[in-house]
């Protein structure tokens, strides 16, 4: 059925960008219920493959046919989840690089570039068939893209965004031909998360704009708060004071008269709100602070060195 509609739909001509991802999202929803039967139907490895193929050929006519490139990335993406459901990783990383490519190829404007390495990050982070060496391939190349933003905060918010990407992730480890496939562990890199948020920090560092310097660095500080409370042991709470420090340093200067007007891209809420930005940033870091205290003030060793806010 799917085919027929395909060889019908498929003389469309522009229309296609609305007739076929419906197509593509039902043969997913295919997919899925074939995996489901998995234990009732020997064919179902089989007819999977064929879908994926198909799923890939759907695709592929609309980045040729039609100038739609952010639907064409979120519908490999969306593939690559479906695939990695089923447990075929080698499909499952076809899919991946081909988002890649269209990301590389055809996505060029700067919101869309970030929205694309946003898709991409969450995306990644729910896998679970990947082995070390293709997971560790998709997300290096994700945190090279993210890094070469054409803004700095959009720079600074994709990298250590993708730190993530090394932290509780589902990987399947040793993964070869002539081995049985082990089950997926969680996939833990302190080293990798530290340099990311380290790379994150200098490009707000070279932030010009004085407001979205101290919003970035509030934003890293987050960071470092969440794999300091979920025991990385490669953030300290040394960097946490540090970073503390470098922040109230840095305050003055977003009311410094000798400062130029906040920019448009001082933080998310600033399209909305431009006239109260230093104020809500100077809330945020509050926030943080509070949030600290509240944990040295329980008790909790972890903060025990932690200067006071």
């Amino acid at each position: 059925i799917l085919s027929t509609a395909r060889k019908q739909l498929g003389d469309g001509g522009e229309r296609i960008r609305y007739l076929f991802p419906p197509l593509v999202i039902q043969a997913v929803k295919l997919a899925r219920r074939f995996k489901k039967l998995q234990d009732m139907d020997e064919e179902w490895m089989r007819k999977c493959l064929t879908l994926f193929k198909f799923i890939h050929q759907l695709i592929s006519i609309i980045y040729t046919e039609v100038d739609d490139s952010e639907t064409v990335l979120r519908l490999f993406l969306l593939a690559g989840q479906s695939a990695d459901e089923c447990e075929f990783e080698d499909v499952c990383f076809e899919f991946f690089v081909q988002a890649f490519t269209v990301y590389e190829e055809s996505i060029s404007e700067s919101k869309a570039q970030f929205q694309a390495i946003m898709l991409m990050v969450g995306t990644l982070k729910t896998t679970s068939c990947f082995n070390v060496d293709h997971y560790d391939t998709l997300i290096t190349k994700c945190a090279l893209h993210g890094a070469k933003l054409l803004k700095k905060p959009d720079q600074c918010r994709a990298v250590y965004t993708c730190s993530h990407l090394w932290w509780g992730t589902m990987i399947v480890r040793g993964q070869h031909e002539d081995e049985e496939v082990e089950e997926a562990q969680p996939h833990y890199n302190g080293k990798r998360v530290l340099e990311c948020l380290q790379k994150a920090l200098k490009i707000a560092d070279s932030c010009m704009d004085s407001v979205t310097n101290v919003e970035l660095f509030v934003e890293v500080l987050n960071r470092h708060i969440y794999y300091f409370e979920k025991q990385n042991e490669s953030v300290t709470i040394l960097y946490l004071n540090d970073l503390i420090d470098l922040i109230k340093s840095n305050l003055g200067n977003m009311d410094n008269p000798d400062q130029h007007p906040p920019a448009a891209n001082s933080s998310s809420l600033v399209e909305n709100d431009p006239e109260h930005i230093s104020e809500y940033v100077l809330t945020h870091f509050r926030n943080t602070q509070y949030h600290l205290e509240r944990h040295r003030e329980s008790g909790d060793s972890k903060y025990g060195d932690l200067v006071r806010a």
